[in-house]
């Protein structure tokens, strides 16, 4: 038998872009959670990773989790606005 795992969903905005070779990735949120991958699926894992990591920071530190943006809007090579 495996054992899934489950990660929470969280409301926050993942931006992922075109670096180069591959992809970097913030969460808009949260000042200085990024990171990078190869493809925009391994981006999407590392941004889970590390928005869970600043969030357990900002707890250990009192601090309040920043709001989520309620409305998100696209401005990309791909001519989403």
């Amino acid at each position: 038998m495996t054992k899934e795992l489950i990660r929470p969903v969280y409301p926050y905005t993942f931006c992922i872009i075109p670096d180069g070779d591959g992809y970097t990735g913030y969460v808009a949120e949260c000042n200085g959670c990024i990171t990078c991958g190869d493809t925009v699926e391994e981006v999407w894992l590392h941004l889970q990773d590390a928005l869970e990591g600043w969030l357990r920071a900002v707890k250990k530190l009192n601090r309040q989790a920043p709001q989520p943006r309620e409305k998100i809007i696209f401005d990309d090579e791909w001519g989403r606005n």
